[in-house]
């Protein structure tokens, strides 16, 4: 019976050692199988992520492609743009070549160096010793002491000139002229390096703004880039008296109070002094029937006289009356229309309460203008005018 019953036991205990077995081998599978279903989880989520990665990455190269297709796409369109000026320029560079020498030895005349920096003179003190007198000073027993040199001949030019040119609508006929008188211009001061040049825009929607600051130099490039901003074929802003506030200023009065500040500025930042009354000059190159109200312009005009600034008007009379000169041909543009010339054109006012008419240039505000119709003239008539300026002011230095 005992050893019955202990191998019973024994047989209980060979069961519960197989339960056991097969218990830890079924969770051994469980855990397996628990393990293989993470990692095919972990790799379908890797895989999902790396789909979204390389879709992220087709996305964004899609972007930089369109990015450098639109920024190659600009800088060929600004290359070709700056090609277009460079031609025009030239162009006009070509057209006004020998005028612009011409012009520059008329100015040459007139505007003198002003700016002492070549040493000259016999003097008892000064900056530098001229070595020719030391062999006459010690033989003269040291008596002939005037081995001193100083910068007493001016041989530099300091000017600083503004071009305003009309960009309005009205010179749209006119442009190619507009555009040959600043080339022109531009080409002959940078000839005679008669010191700070810049350029004004006026008569447009934007008013007055500065294209070419006076501390910028003077150079081909520069000189292509502010002929293109030029394209004379927008509305101009409304002087007073045509829709807008009494007190709003015209597109002349506009363009001479930017004028005027440029050159208050442009002369403050200088570290020479201007001791002359004619060491800053105002081009303006327009067609004038833009004007805008004719007080404020003559108040500027004699505020501008006080500080020393001359103003002259390059006034391009396209539209000659027959007997007067060829007149250019009239433009294929259906904007513009072949209109009279300036000294036959009217303006209406009230005299004792009644409107008559009197000529547009009676009482014109600005006294100095030259009225171009040969482009060829431009540099004779300039430097008349400047001389007779140069002449009056020192008549009136001499009093």
């Amino acid at each position: 019976m005992v050893e019955g019953g202990e191998e019973v036991a024994r047989n209980e205990e060979e069961d519960e050692a197989r339960r056991r077995e097969d218990a830890e081998r079924q969770a051994s599978l469980d855990g397996q199988q628990a393990i293989t279903t993470n990692v095919d989880q972990l790799a379908r989520q890797e895989q999902s992520t790396a789909a979204a990665a390389q879709d992220d990455m087709q996305v964004e190269h899609a972007k930089d492609t369109d990015l450098e297709e639109g920024t190659q796409e600009v800088r060929l369109q600004t290359a070709a743009e700056a090609e277009a000026a460079l031609k025009l320029w030239g162009v006009m560079e070509q057209r006004t070549s020998a005028q612009a020498r011409e012009l520059c030895e008329q100015l040459r005349l007139v505007l003198e160096p002003t700016l002492a920096s070549k040493l000259k003179g016999d003097f008892k003190s000064g900056k530098r010793i001229n070595l020719k007198k030391i062999i006459p000073f010690i033989a003269s027993q040291f008596k002939r002491d005037k081995i001193w040199m100083r910068r007493t001949a001016p041989v530099k030019r300091t000017y600083q000139v503004l071009i305003a040119v009309d960009n309005s609508q009205s010179m749209l006929a006119a442009a190619d002229h507009a555009r040959e008188a600043l080339a022109m211009i531009w080409k002959a001061l940078a000839q005679l390096e008669v010191g700070d040049v810049g350029v004004i825009q006026f008569g447009d929607t934007h008013g007055a703004k500065v294209v070419h600051s006076l501390n910028e130099p003077l150079s081909d490039d520069a000189g292509a880039r502010v002929l293109s901003g030029f394209s004379f074929d927008e509305s101009p802003t409304k002087p007073a008296g045509a829709g807008q506030a009494p007190q709003a200023a015209g597109p002349f009065a506009t363009m001479l109070k930017t004028s005027l500040d440029s050159l208050r500025e442009a002369k403050g930042s200088r570290s020479w002094q201007a001791n002359t009354e004619a060491l800053q000059l105002l081009l303006i190159v327009s067609d004038g029937r833009i004007l805008g109200g004719r007080q404020q312009v003559q108040r500027l005009v004699r505020e501008a006289a006080e500080e020393g600034v001359l103003p002259v008007l390059v006034l391009l009379d396209c539209f000659a009356p027959s007997g007067a000169g060829p007149a250019p041909p009239a433009s294929t543009n259906a904007g513009v229309r072949a209109r009279e010339s300036i000294l036959d054109e009217k303006s209406l006012r009230y005299v004792n309460g009644k409107p008559k008419l009197f000529p547009f240039l009676d009482d014109y505000p600005l006294p100095y203008y030259i009225l171009l119709r040969d482009m060829h003239a431009l540099p004779s008539y300039l430097g008349d005018a400047l001389r007779q300026w140069f002449e009056l002011v020192a008549g009136q230095v001499n009093k």
